[in-house]
């Protein structure tokens, strides 16, 4: 059986979201013993500007993360804490001839300087990074190109960062990806094009196997062309996966007893990136329930 598990998470931290229209992302940090995150994006239609840095607030105690991030016009954050509440962000940095992954890390007292992961020509594209309890960091991210491929990182808690590691095989073409660690393998969601007729893009689920590589799995596919940012989710003994199915619904598929379930329906019924996260929240809310 290849995706059922035991792992249990810590809870997801709720990130507070900016709600006023027309603004940009801050990721910021208030010292002192309440410290806080911040986060404002920019709620306009999706698919959004991924321009999405841009200081919201200011003052002697906000440790702003990335002030030059809208001038370079570098890609949208993705955050994840650890068990401490300390933030890790991870975004595409943009040099001007390419993306580069950038990974920047709270030190208690402020945010230290961002480390570069990748250092290539290509373009390093919309990384996201997941914490596990023991402090291992994971960030994926796909290289655009042809094809297009899906990587990973891993930094073990107190080492170095490994070396990249390919998860989408030689002839196979990924994108945006999201990763997490369920039952002791990482596990990588990432959207590719569909042979399916009728069907424009598919979600496939590759995980990590014992004797090094990765099983392929669809989980689902769809006639939507456009970017479908899934999501890959473990947390209390439950791994599931959520994606822009269409303009109508948020689809999500859970893994039960070694296989995905059918893909399910949640109405995404505000096409802004607050709408597509409070649908994602009411996906959570509907698996750790059930």
């Amino acid at each position: 059986m290849r995706c059922r598990g035991s792992l249990r998470l810590l809870p997801i931290v709720v990130l507070a979201a900016g709600l006023l229209p027309s603004t940009f992302a801050e990721v910021s940090r208030s010292s002192g013993s309440s410290s806080s995150i911040l986060f404002n994006v920019s709620d306009g239609a999706d698919p959004f500007s991924p321009n999405a840095w841009y200081p919201y607030r200011s003052g002697q105690t906000v440790m702003i993360l990335n002030s030059d991030g809208v001038v370079r016009e570098d890609g949208r954050p993705d955050i994840a804490w650890h068990a401490d509440g300390a933030p890790v962000v991870v975004w595409a940095w943009n040099l001007g001839t390419d993306h580069d992954v950038a990974l920047a890390e709270w030190d208690g007292d402020d945010w230290a300087a961002p480390a570069f992961l990748t250092s290539s020509t290509s373009d390093d594209l919309d990384p996201r990074v997941f914490l596990e309890p023991d402090g291992t960091v994971r960030v994926a991210w796909w290289t655009d190109g042809t094809p297009s491929a899906v990587f990973v990182m891993t930094r073990p808690a107190g080492g170095g960062w490994s070396a990249p590691v390919q998860v989408t095989g030689p002839d196979e073409s990924g994108r945006r990806p999201s990763v997490a660690v369920f039952d002791g393998a990482i596990r990588v969601a990432y959207e590719r094009a569909s042979s399916e007729p009728g069907m424009a893009q598919e979600i496939v689920v590759a995980t990590e196997q014992p004797g090094g590589g990765f099983a392929y799995e669809i989980v689902a596919a769809t006639a939507r062309a456009d970017r479908l940012d899934a999501v890959l989710h473990a947390e209390r003994g439950k791994l599931w996966v959520d994606w822009k199915h269409d303009e109508a619904w948020i689809g999500y598929a859970e893994c039960e007893a070694g296989a995905w379930t059918v893909a399910s329906p949640i109405a995404w019924n505000d096409p802004s990136w607050i709408g597509v996260e409070m649908t994602r929240r009411v996906v959570r809310f509907t698996v750790l329930v059930n």
